[in-house]
């Protein structure tokens, strides 16, 4: 009778070491999901942040009376800085990432105000491996708008991310 309890004794607690482990793996797999949940959404705020200054910049021209936007002649006509972002972003979207960091530069040299040129620029500086570049970039902007979000939280993730591959 001794055995059957003991054997009865043993199964109960085998059982409760599997459903320990199983809590354990679900935890561990609920931390790992949550952790990727962060890093998503922080690619969504980054996003968000972008379309915002996108929309303040655009309400902000279009309720002045006074524009910050300097006119460039180049070859006979005449440039806005939103004209070499438009560039620029088309050379971006193409993947010619030196020509958009070219017309990126010129929007800047018109138009400082914008955290949205700094921040495609260091993009396109990032994407050809010109680490360094992108985060001065950044820097720069910030300068120009140190109350720019989008800025400083790009800035904080290339410098994470530089320090990570630094590192390694």
């Amino acid at each position: 009778m001794e055995d059957k309890g003991k054997k009865d004794h043993s199964k109960v607690l085998l059982f409760f070491l599997i459903l320990v482990c199983i809590g354990g793996l679900l935890f561990f797999f609920s931390l790992r999901l949550s952790q990727k949940n962060l890093e998503s959404d922080k690619s969504i705020n980054l996003v968000n942040a972008d379309n915002q200054n996108n929309n303040q910049s655009q309400a902000a021209a279009e309720n002045s009376n006074v524009t910050t936007d300097q006119t460039v002649t180049s070859a006979g006509a005449d440039k806005t800085s939103d004209n070499f972002f438009e560039q620029g972003l088309e050379y971006f979207n193409n993947k010619n990432y030196q020509a958009a960091i070219d017309e990126f530069t010129k929007a800047i040299e018109v138009n400082k105000n914008d955290p949205n040129i700094f921040s495609k620029k260091s993009q396109a500086e990032k994407n050809l491996g010109k680490q360094k570049e992108a985060i001065a970039t950044l820097e720069d902007g910030l300068r120009y708008n140190p109350d720019s979000d989008l800025l400083k939280t790009r800035l904080d993730i290339l410098q994470k991310q530089w320090l990570g591959s630094q590192q390694q």
